[in-house]
Parts: C-alpha cells; structure tokens; sequence
C-alpha cells in the first residue's frame, strides 16, 4: 500500500491538490522527481496551486514509495555484459516501459478525474519530467507510436524538460578537457557523510556560470551569498524526499551508467528531437499512418536554471546551438521553447516555488 499522503493508480502512485474549487478550466500540472528524490521536493508546488487554478500531481516512480517495484524482467534490462547493439536496445525497452507507464497513468487519471481537453490557455496537462525524470519526458516525443500514448496529444498542453542534463556525454567530455579534477571532487565524500546527501549537497548549491555556450565555462565558485537548499533544508524535509538509495533496487543507478555505456543518450535524443519529416511519413494505409503525426506539434519547452550545475547549464545552450544547427541544415527538428530562469538553482521548485510553477505555467514568449 502507498504511504498515507500518497494514492495508488496504475503502477504508480501519486500525491494530488485536487481540483480548485467551483473551477471547469483549470491545468493539471503533473510532476515526476529525479534521481534519489520523493514526491515531496515538490510540495511547495502544492502550496500555491489553486491560488493559480492548477491541479498539482506529482508522481512517484517504480521502486519509489507507493509505486510497484519493478520486476526481475525490468531490472535484466539494465545488465551489463551485453553487445552495444544488445545494451542499446535493451534500455531503449527499459525507458518505453516507464513512459508506457506514465502515459497509463495520464489516462486513468483522466478517465477517474474528469480532466478537461486543452481550450486555449486553459485545461488540460503540462507534463514534467525533473532532473533524471526528463528522460520520460522525452520518451513521450520519442515513442509516440506506442499504443499507451494514442489518443493523448489533445490533453497534453505542454511537455516540459525542467532541469536536464541530456548532453551527459558532451559533459563529461567537457570536464575532462577543461578541469578533469572535478570529476573526482565532485564526488569525493567527507568521512561520516551519507554519500547519496553529499551528493545532493552539491547539485543544490547556487553556481555561477558564463551567458552563452562559449563563455559557461565549469564552475567551482558559487554564487556569494548563497547556501545550498539540501543545507537549509530540516532532517524532517530530507527525510520526507529524499530517497538515498536512489530507487530501492538502485535502478535509477543502472539506468544512468548503462545508458552511458551503451550510448543510449544520443540515440534517444535523435530519436525524440529529429522525428521524421511529414514527407517521409506519407501512407496510403489511414492504419498505418505514422504517430509522429499526432505528436509533430506538441508544445516542448527545455527549462533550465542559471545556477544549477555545469552540465544542466550546458545542456540549455548545446541544445539551442543543435536547433539552429538544424534549421541551416533543413534537417526536421522539433520546435522547442527555451527557457532560462534566472537567480534560482536545480532546486526552483523549493526555493521559489510559486515563481516555478508561473514559469511552468507561462505561455510562449512569456518572460519566466
């Protein structure tokens, strides 16, 4: 059973404002955490959603509190020991299972709530994908043909990418050029320190970084004045979403180091942000039409914070430099809404989280 604050629907549980009161034309806003973190980090979210007439859901993964946990089968997908082909293939497998997943639960949660289609601004559900739960985000884009996400598209209001690092390789290979040693201290552990919040130490301090891809440079200092938002947090709140075993199996761990291994980040990014031309999906089969179709328009908006670690920072601007990179090149590519929030860390959502959940909201061209 989910713990008491959480419900149960599908394979996943959830935490829920509920609708705002006497509202048809409210958002649902659904939330999915990262790596190691609970339901919890986005509860100040939940604070000021019908103050904007928003639902707030947030979504505990498989192997998280309340969630199914994954079976055996899921779990030898994540082995190692496999051809590059085989390793590939099989991540590509694990991660279509979690988005298959959470699309089932998009439309239960549609079906048991009454959530209203998209009108205009109003209705429907921005979608959200934090940190590592970016990867279901964009598994929405590149597996549209999947019968779980058929018939969503007019639900959907917006897919956000919030504070990704889908460049992992190009960021490793930017450590080890610039500053290699950061690759150690990072994630070197003082005694007596409980690693996985160590961790979590460093990704929530305030960092400071150049204005464009050619100035960020990698950032040792923070920004002055600043503390991290793990330090200020209460033992009671880290408690409360903080998960250190990072999945109760370590999944989220075999996740991250095969898809590293087996070059899976690459291929899921070209799959997702390159889909097929329209002319190359025409068919004279109405059965076969391709998927792509439904979802070719789906708003995509990439998030990032000004402070958050180097390679968040990296990905918002690597990713800018591929779409304008496409468009020279008349490559197809998904038209995606970039956004920076300034003065706030990986942790917005905590430290800031009524502006968070504007900037969630914000339509295109809307400063956040």
């Amino acid at each position: 059973m989910p713990p008491e604050s959480l419900r149960k629907l599908g394979a996943l549980a959830y935490s829920d404002t509920g609708a705002p009161p006497e509202s048809t034309n409210y958002t649902t806003i659904v939330t999915v955490h990262g790596l190691t973190w609970k339901t919890g980090v986005f509860d100040p979210l939940q604070t000021y959603a019908h103050k904007h007439n928003t639902r707030v859901v947030c979504i505990s993964r498989r192997d998280y509190p309340g969630a199914d946990p994954l079976t055996e089968e899921d779990k030898h997908l994540l082995d190692g020991g496999k051809s590059v082909e085989e390793g590939q293939k099989d991540v590509f497998t694990f991660v279509e299972g979690r988005t298959d997943e959470m699309q089932d639960f998009l439309r239960l949660l549609i079906e048991q709530e009454g959530i209203q289609p998209v009108q205009d601004n109003t209705g429907g559900i921005i979608f959200i994908g934090w940190s590592l739960a970016a990867l279901f985000a964009i598994g929405m884009l590149a597996n549209p043909g999947r019968p779980a996400g058929r018939g969503l598209r007019p639900y959907i209001r917006r897919i956000i990418i919030f504070g990704a690092c889908t460049e992992p390789e190009l960021a490793i290979q930017q450590t080890e050029r610039m500053d290699p040693t950061l690759l150690h201290t990072r994630l070197m552990t003082p005694p007596g320190v409980d690693p996985a919040e160590e961790y979590h130490l460093l990704l929530s301090r305030y960092y400071q970084h150049g204005d464009s891809l050619s100035t960020i440079g990698l950032a040792r200092e923070e920004v002055p004045g600043s503390s991290a938002t793990l330090a200020r947090m209460s033992r009671a709140d880290i408690a409360a979403v903080l998960d250190t075993k990072g999945g109760r199996t370590g999944s989220d761990f075999a996740l991250i180091e095969q898809g590293f291994k087996y070059g899976f980040y690459q291929a899921f990014r070209e799959k997702a942000f390159h889909p097929p031309t329209a002319a190359d999906q025409l068919t004279d089969e109405p059965d076969q039409a391709d998927p792509y179709d439904e979802w070719w328009d789906v708003p995509v908006r990439f998030l990032a914070c000004q402070h958050s670690i180097f390679e968040i920072v990296l990905a918002y601007w690597v990713l800018q430099d591929e779409v304008a990179t496409a468009k020279r090149m008349g490559r197809s590519m998904r038209r995606i809404d970039f956004r920076l929030m300034r003065g706030v860390n990986h942790f917005a959502h905590w430290d800031f989280p009524e502006r968070t959940l504007l900037a969630f909201l914000a339509e295109d061209g809307v400063e956040v």
